[in-house]
This record gives structure tokens, C-alpha cells and sequence, in this order.
């Protein structure tokens, strides 16, 4: 039986996680939280399955086993040619036809995907596609997902990217302070941007081998498409 107080709380740590994460923007992960409630069967297939079937992807396994489909889908495609290109190589197949029966709904999940954001600074904050996940509950989700960002992108909180001198100041000093009957801010203490943030824990990232697929391919697409944008607008004025 589960223990819903210690979910809960599990939850509630999960989300000042994901909140704290350098790659969450302005310290929130609903920001780039996107979810939704769906009716699944046991295999956790939601209803789209039964209409659209199930996109298979190429393996030695599934050619095996759906030699046909992809003789006849790609009947212009050698072998050597499919393998090749076998990422992107696939086929759509009824559901009865991969699993032997017909789709039958049998609980409810919730479904997430979390984005992450990186700072350029020509650029500004750019989404990018981060972790997903699907569970029986919005507690489960926001707990897997903060299991998954945690080992894609780093166990890391906005302290953990401070130097020495800007951990001590907030050991020190407080963001405010009262002066008569009003709180002001305090000049004292150091304030270090979520961008600022960002940037640092970029130099981690780009070195893991998510990090370097990021940059070298999602992160310079979206700046040339930015770029051609630019140029188009500079040329119509």
C-alpha cells in the first residue's frame, strides 16, 4: 500500500529540486512543465494506439519480425541503406498486430514532459526538450521526472554554482533588511542572476555527453534559424 504522506514529501523535495535546478527558468519548473491525464491500457498505451497503432522503430529484431511492413515501406531502401539510416527508419503497426490483442483501457496516468532552458546571451532563455515520463499519479510524475533531470543534466541547486566569496556574503548578509517599519534591500548583500546561474552550470554541461549533443546540434540550429530570421528582417527593411 502507498504511504501518501511519505509520497507527499518525497514530492514536495522534488519539486524544490526541480525549482532550484540552474537549468530551470527564473527558478520554476512549471515554466517548462508540460502534462497531461490519460487513459492508458496495462502495457501504458493511451488510446492513440488504437486508432494510430504504434510507431516501430528499425532493429535487427523488429525487421525480423516485421520483415514485410518494412519490405514494403521501404521497398526502395536497401538493407545497407536502412541500416544507415535505421534512426530514423520506421512503420506504424496496429496494436493487435504487436501485442496480439485489441488496446483495452485499464488505468490512468499522467503524462510529463520537462523542458530546460539554456541562456544565451544573444539569444536570451531557449527551451529545449529535457525529460518525460508517464506515472499513476501527478505526485510520481513530478518525483521521476526529478529523478531523470537529476541524472541527465546534474544534482546540482542554484548554491552549488556560487563562488567561496558569494556563499559567504549570504551566510552573512540577507537579501533585506528593516529599516524602521519598511524591509529594503540590502546593499550588502550579493545578488547573483538565475542567468548568471545558467551560464556557469553550462560549463558542466557541455562537457557530458548530453551536453555535446546539445550544443553541437539542437543549440546552433536554433541560432542559425535565429540568424536567418535576422537577415530576412534587416533585408525587407
Amino acid at each position: 500500500m502507498i504511504d501518501i504522506e511519505k509520497m507527499q514529501l518525497k514530492c514536495r523535495d522534488a519539486m524544490y529540486f526541480l525549482d532550484c535546478h540552474p537549468a530551470m527558468k527564473d527558478r520554476s519548473f512549471l515554466q517548462g512543465l508540460f502534462f497531461s491525464i490519460e487513459r492508458v491500457c496495462k502495457r501504458s498505451y493511451n488510446s492513440g494506439a488504437k486508432s494510430d497503432g504504434i510507431r516501430v522503430f528499425w532493429t535487427e529484431e523488429n525487421e525480423k519480425k516485421f520483415s514485410k511492413e518494412f519490405a514494403k515501406e521501404f521497398k526502395e531502401y536497401t538493407k545497407e541503406d536502412i541500416k544507415l539510416q535505421k534512426s530514423l527508419i520506421s512503420i506504424q503497426v496496429s496494436y493487435k498486430k504487436m501485442f496480439g490483442e485489441e488496446w483495452k483501457y485499464d488505468h490512468i496516468e499522467f503524462w510529463g514532459e520537462q523542458n530546460v532552458f539554456i541562456y544565451d546571451q544573444n539569444l536570451g532563455w531557449q527551451p529545449f526538450s529535457g525529460v518525460s515520463c508517464g506515472s499513476r499519479s501527478f505526485e510520481e510524475m513530478v518525483i521521476e521526472l526529478a529523478i531523470q533531470l537529476k541524472k541527465d543534466f546534474g544534482n546540482f541547486n542554484k548554491y552549488d554554482f556560487l563562488t567561496e566569496i558569494e556563499k559567504q556574503n549570504h551566510k552573512d548578509e540577507m537579501p533585506l533588511i528593516s529599516k524602521g517599519k519598511f524591509l529594503v534591500r540590502n546593499k550588502k548583500f550579493k545578488i547573483v542572476s538565475h542567468e548568471q546561474l545558467n551560464l556557469r552550470w553550462q560549463k558542466w554541461f557541455k562537457i557530458t555527453k548530453k551536453g555535446k549533443k546539445y550544443f553541437e546540434k539542437d543549440i546552433s540550429t536554433v541560432k542559425e534559424k535565429k540568424s536567418k530570421q535576422t537577415r530576412v528582417s534587416t533585408k525587407n527593411v
